[in-house]
């Protein structure tokens, strides 16, 4: 290790973009048929996608925000339990130039309202069930930016007037075609990431698109992790 902290050079691009490279990075290649990720789902039971899925399905939800009108850094707030959706709408929405904001379940209905006002959400990515819960909670705070709110999981929904309700599945499968996404700098940002806020309120921190290249060093060196061959973590 000492040796190789000598000679290690960043080799940091000047554009980069965390859903391209976990995704279509690895379109036409080898590995594009192999499994990309096994999810626990709460509902289903385990599911999985591979890389070449995951692509489409991440571009198709990038696409999907471009035409609800969700511009570049806008915030995209996701609160989803165990699910493809979620890994799904994460990386699609860094695709198109938004700014991913993952939440917990494990959130009580004001605490998510808090996040959503503070990080300025304008598009809110939640589960059927918990939407239930957490709808009465907004409708009397002041979340002037919020406007959609994206419906994954089974089960009916009623449309109100105060935001636009829409079934993530049924949009999805709308879209065939995908537009280029706007081309992000390393240094943009990509996600935000709100601490457990034990002593106070939450706080957003803020990652940028090169926060993945960052991990290479300790997937390589240290757990000894090879992308090519059948490593799983």
């Amino acid at each position: 290790m000492k040796q190789i902290s000598h000679t290690w050079k960043w080799n940091i691009p000047e554009f980069f973009n965390i859903g391209q490279a976990c995704t279509a990075s690895h379109k036409n290649k080898e590995n594009e048929e192999k499994i990309a990720m096994i999810v626990e789902d709460d509902e289903l039971g385990n599911s999985e996608i591979t890389y070449q899925e995951l692509n489409r399905r991440s571009n198709q939800f990038g696409q999907l925000l471009v035409n609800l009108g969700i511009k570049i850094q806008d915030r995209v707030l996701i609160r989803l339990p165990n699910s493809l959706d979620y890994p799904i709408s994460f990386l699609g929405a860094m695709k198109c130039g938004a700014i991913s904001v993952p939440t917990s379940t494990l959130l009580a209905p004001e605490e998510l309202v808090y996040i959503i006002k503070d990080s300025g959400a304008r598009a809110l990515v939640i589960d059927k069930k918990a939407w239930q819960f957490i709808q009465p909670e907004l409708q009397k705070s002041d979340c002037k930016n919020l406007r959609f709110i994206l419906l994954s999981g089974k089960g009916e929904f009623q449309s109100q007037e105060q935001f636009i309700l829409l079934d993530i599945h049924e949009e999805l499968n709308k879209i065939t075609a995908i537009n280029p996404f706007y081309k992000t700098k390393a240094e943009d940002p990509a996600y935000l990431v709100y601490t457990s806020g034990t002593t106070g309120y939450p706080k957003g921190v803020l990652h940028a698109h090169r926060a993945l290249i960052g991990r290479g060093p300790a997937s390589q060196y240290w757990f000894d992790f090879h992308s090519s061959g059948d490593d799983r973590i």
